[in-house]
């Protein structure tokens, strides 16, 4: 198995968006995934009640959806991901990757799952299956307000966590939070502009993720 000279081509992009709810995080996947496409297909995992199919007019070309409750297990995720390889699309879209979390997590409460022993292995399939994935990935994953009690016993914001495993944003190469009309990189292996710590306009995050993927 002999060592071979590392080179920088156009490797599939893991990334994330993230915001509340009503940030735009599936309209804002679309147009970043119709631009990595370019003429090829998108495909979507929509958990959010076919709200995805709002948008089927503002996508040229369109995309192919399939639709899954608002919990669902990994084992699910990892067969629709799987289902998602037979259209050929260039980009799969998990909206969103939070739903697979409440569904481990409602099974780890299913006592005949044996709690984390069991459930871990299956979600970390999941990630797998992302790092796996013949193309691109865009996930969108949920942001909620954490509280920590004070030293008097009031609850005290302390910022916005993710819906996901503590740790979900190491297995990505792009993690983008919404905040209105911006996008903040949090996290980021990319080079400039979508290095980690950089804010831009939401509008532009299509083409600065084409450019960025694609430049050698």
């Amino acid at each position: 198995m002999p060592f071979i000279l590392a080179e920088r081509g156009s490797l599939p992009l893991r990334m994330s968006l993230a915001g509340v709810g009503g940030a735009g995080k599936t309209l804002t996947s679309l147009l970043i995934a119709r631009r990595l496409a370019g003429d090829g297909g998108i495909a979507l995992i929509d958990t959010e009640a076919g709200s995805s199919q709002l948008y089927a007019t503002k996508v040229p070309g369109g995309f192919q959806v399939l639709t899954l409750p608002s919990v669902v297990d990994p084992v699910t995720m990892v067969d629709a991901m799987k289902e998602a390889e037979g259209t050929k699309a260039k980009v799969l879209i998990l909206d969103g990757a939070s739903a697979e979390w409440a569904g481990a997590l409602e099974m780890v409460d299913n006592q005949k799952f044996k709690g984390w022993a069991m459930v871990t292995p299956l979600h970390n399939k999941f990630y797998d299956a992302i790092r796996g994935w013949p193309g691109h990935v865009i996930a969108t994953v949920r942001r909620k307000t954490e509280y920590q009690v004070s030293a008097s016993g009031a609850p005290k914001k302390i910022g916005l966590t993710y819906v996901q495993r503590d740790g979900w944003d190491y297995e990505l190469d792009l993690v983008v939070n919404l905040e209105d009309d911006l996008a903040v990189v949090a996290k980021s292996r990319l080079e400039k502009p979508l290095n980690q710590g950089a804010t831009v306009q939401r509008a532009e995050l299509p083409e600065l993720v084409y450019a960025v993927a694609n430049s050698k």
